[in-house]
């Protein structure tokens, strides 16, 4: 059974997500060979206080967020044998 709540406080959501999310998403996508929660903690240490961490985003929704993001950036499978390999340095 479903039962509707009534608040009278706003929700709102916290700026560190606001913040967090583009970041670890754009880290994620440069420095493909580092583990997403080594790039998700050095995001959220950087961005939200030590004295308002309670406010920092989850960490493994972060994480998850990254990886996604990362897997579509991330270029197709070679379908047959005859590819070219491109190597870019950054």
């Amino acid at each position: 059974m479903h039962r509707s709540i009534n608040c009278n406080h706003d929700v709102k959501i916290s700026d560190f997500n606001l913040i967090s999310y583009p970041q670890a998403k754009a880290l994620a996508a440069r420095d493909v060979f580092r583990p997403a929660m080594a790039i998700v903690e050095d995001v959220v240490r950087r961005i939200v206080p030590e004295e308002e961490m309670f406010l920092a985003p989850k960490m493994d929704l972060l994480k998850r967020a990254s990886n996604l993001h990362r897997s579509k950036v991330r270029p197709t499978e070679p379908s047959d044998i005859n590819f070219e390999v491109r190597i870019y340095v950054f």
